[in-house]
């Protein structure tokens, strides 16, 4: 799967000592877990009606309630989410 390629290379990526854009970009770093998480377990969250996330960063937050924004990198996980 694409997706799942993607994921371990921005994971490796940041697990490296390369000083990248993508390092400062703290929305992004934090939509990056739940985004994963979402695909660790899709398999027992298939039938849930409601999902409850505890996100501390505000406009995470209103980037998961109104489904966009304009990061790039941020829609990119958001297609993904959706």
């Amino acid at each position: 799967m694409w997706s799942s390629l993607w994921y371990f290379l921005v994971l490796s990526l940041l697990a490296s000592g390369v000083e990248l854009d993508i390092k400062k970009d703290i929305t992004f770093l934090e939509f990056v877990p739940i985004v994963l998480g979402f695909y660790l377990w899709s398999v027992n969250l298939q039938n849930k009606k409601k999902l409850l996330l505890h996100v501390d960063n505000l406009a995470l937050v209103e980037i998961v309630n109104q489904n966009t924004s304009k990061n790039k990198r941020v829609m990119v996980l958001m297609i993904e989410l959706v």
